[in-house]
């Protein structure tokens, strides 16, 4: 991922998956399996919307860097 899509990721701001989808070249529709697997980042809903803070987002990729295929992340 581009250091550029990272650093335009605020951690006190709110993100729709729209928003979020190109920054981390995921469609729509991988926000949706990932939210009802429970596999992506938090999110809160507010009203029917899900959306994302950008701390969660940046806590969830950090969290699932890996330094080899054979890394299968924290336990």
């Amino acid at each position: 991922m581009p250091q550029q899509a990272l650093s335009a990721i605020e951690p006190d701001a709110l993100y729709t998956q729209s928003e979020l989808a190109p920054l981390l070249r995921r469609s729509l529709a991988w926000f949706e399996r990932a939210r009802w697997a429970g596999t992506g980042p938090t999110y809160v809903k507010v009203g029917r919307q899900p959306l994302y803070r950008g701390s969660d987002v940046l806590a969830w990729l950090d969290s699932n860097t890996r330094t080899s295929t054979a890394d299968r992340g924290r336990a």
